[in-house]
This record gives C-alpha cells, sequence and structure tokens, in this order.
C-alpha cells in the first residue's frame, strides 16, 4: 500500500511539474497515468482494509490501522489537488512553485517508499523530513486589497494546492511516527 502511494505521488509530482496543455514527453505525466495509479492505490487500499482492519487488537495492528487511516486522508487530498492542478498550470508566475511543489512531492514519495521497505525489513525508518519550511519560502501571494479577480482566483488555487501539500507533509510524518512507536493511532478514528 506504501508503495502505491508512493508511485501517485510519483505521478501527481509529474502531473505539477508538466508543462501546461500536457505536453510531455513522459508517457505517466498525463492524467491516464496518474488514474492508473489511483486505480492500483484503490485495489491496494481495499485489500489493507481487509487484512487490517479484520482484528486490530494487537498493537502492531492497531499502528497498520492508524496508519492506514493516513493514507485514506492522503488519498483524499491528492484527488483534491488534481482537482484544481489543470487551472493552477493555466496560469502564469507560479512555474517555480509548481516545481517546487513537484519536488516536495517527489521527495514524499521518496521517504514513503523508504519507510515500505523498512517496514518489510524489520527497520527503525527514519522520521520524514518536515517540509513546511520549504512551503513557507514558496512566498505565495496572499489575497491584497486590490486584486485583479482572475490572478487573485489563480493565487487562491495555488494556495489550496499547498495547503494540501503541507497536510500531506503531515500525514508522511505522522506515518513515520506511527511506524516508529513516537505516536499513537487514533483508535476513535479505526473503529
Amino acid at each position: 500500500l506504501l508503495l502505491a502511494v508512493a508511485a501517485l505521488l510519483r505521478a501527481h509530482a509529474r502531473r505539477v511539474a508538466a508543462p501546461p496543455g500536457g505536453a510531455s514527453d513522459d508517457p505517466t505525466a498525463g492524467r491516464g497515468g496518474l488514474l492508473r495509479r489511483q486505480a492500483a492505490l484503490a485495489d491496494q487500499l481495499q485489500t489493507t482494509r481487509d487484512v487490517v482492519l479484520e482484528a486490530p487488537r494487537t498493537p502492531r495492528r492497531q499502528m497498520l490501522a492508524g496508519m492506514l487511516i493516513v493514507v485514506l486522508e492522503m488519498r483524499d487530498h491528492l484527488v483534491a489537488s488534481e482537482l484544481d492542478l489543470e487551472r493552477v498550470r493555466q496560469a502564469t508566475g507560479h512555474a517555480a512553485a509548481l516545481q517546487e511543489i513537484a519536488d516536495i512531492d517527489r521527495h514524499m514519495a521518496h521517504e514513503v517508499a523508504y519507510l515500505a521497505d523498512d517496514l518489510l525489513l524489520g527497520r527503525q525508518p527514519d522520521v520524514a523530513t518536515d517540509h513546511r519550511e520549504r512551503l513557507a519560502a514558496l512566498h505565495l501571494p496572499t489575497a491584497g486589497a486590490q486584486p485583479e479577480p482572475a490572478t487573485d482566483a489563480h493565487d487562491a488555487l495555488l494556495r489550496g494546492v499547498s495547503f494540501r501539500l503541507e497536510h500531506q507533509n503531515d500525514a508522511v510524518r505522522q506515518l513515520t511516527l506511527l511506524a516508529r512507536g513516537q505516536a499513537e493511532p487514533d483508535l476513535a478514528v479505526v473503529r
């Protein structure tokens, strides 16, 4: 499941970084590649639900159930980001911010894949990188007193994508903390 999440994060990064209009040399950068990754993740989610949520009574099962809930939230944020992405990419003046967002997505995908490897091999995972400073450094425009309506709308969409990326950042960190035993799963949500 974590490897499927990592693949979806990479696919999303390719879509974020692709030029407007979708013209790219990368065949996986388009909507079709993203939809295939989302379908693979949906299959993995169902299989994981069937196994993990069957009887989450042991601490390990509870940890895995807590991680599953975090992954579900990550998927929701990725889907929501995708809804605004095309309009954000059409706006001018956001290319540098979109490249940085894509880079953060790729970095998070890398960390989620390493987390999966660590869990499979029984290793203690590292705590994921906190990207909040990088996101703050993007200097995303804030709504001004006299904004152009079209520009302000595009800026608001970009802030929305960035806001959801901040949630992804927190989710990846939460996954590693759960795996390390340094965070407790939200058992009320699991139930």
